[in-house]
């Protein structure tokens, strides 16, 4: 077992790989300090953070100790045991771990296809890559359906962090109503490596229509441009209304 801390937040860790990924990358690197940074900004004792794309845990484990829930969404069935076994070895009980993905319809979609399943790089975007390594089927549901299985209150929903391998391209068109009825705000990261530049400026400009405001999490204290972004090729934003988020 691995003892990891972030933003004076600690947890723990099992497994070898696990504890080697989490050694690596948090304990001696600096693996997104920015996503790090905004989930801390938003943090609620009250309120309830949306994970999708949840991997082995790296966020929801960190973000367990700063909402009264955690809601983590994970197809990939390898990454997900390897989150279960992480769960193991806390004391957390608030948080809800789902082995589905996020879709318009519920059903089941074909995933994988960038190397081996569980290293974080699977992705529902198969016609857009070469597809190497392994594919499957999982279970996708719709995000309003879950959380009303869930008995969770959407006004209690304190933000929702998105990180699922260009799959934003069908996520984000199926949950934008959803958050913009329960004023949820996103935090996205945009996978330009998967997806055409033309894809994700559909996403931004869909994003830009439903929100007041977006910030790049590496720039938190101004507010940045859909041609900025663009031309940055700026892959992790914040999308809040006013008075959300605090710099």
């Amino acid at each position: 077992m691995l003892k990891v801390e972030r933003l004076g937040v600690s947890w723990n860790v099992s497994g070898k790989y696990s504890e080697s990924w989490f050694e690596r990358n948090l304990i001696n690197g600096s693996w997104e300090d920015g996503t790090y940074d905004v989930i801390n900004r938003f943090q609620d004792k009250g309120g309830v953070m949306v994970d999708i794309g949840s991997w082995i845990g790296p966020i929801s484990l960190f973000a367990s100790q700063l909402f009264g829930r955690v809601i983590s969404f994970e197809p990939d069935e390898v990454a997900f045991k390897l989150f279960e076994e992480n769960l193991r070895v806390n004391n957390f009980t608030n948080i809800s771990p789902i082995n589905k993905g996020i879709s318009e319809k519920n059903g089941t979609i074909r995933f994988g296809g960038n190397g081996r399943l569980g290293n974080s790089e699977s992705t529902m975007m198969l016609d857009e890559i070469s597809v190497e390594g392994e594919v499957v089927e999982v279970e996708v549901v719709k995000l309003e359906e879950a959380i009303s299985e869930l008995s969770i209150n959407p006004k209690e929903i304190s933000i929702c962090k998105m990180d699922i391998e260009g799959g934003e391209k069908i996520v984000i068109p199926a949950i934008i109503n959803f958050l913009k009825e329960y004023n949820i705000p996103l935090y996205i990261s945009l996978h330009w490596g998967i997806l055409e530049e033309e894809d994700i400026e559909k996403i931004l400009i869909l994003l830009f229509s439903n929100f007041d405001q977006c910030r790049y999490s590496r720039e938190l204290g101004r507010t940045i441009e859909i041609d900025e972004i663009l031309r940055r090729q700026a892959a992790d934003l914040v999308f809040v209304n006013h008075g959300q988020l605090d710099v």
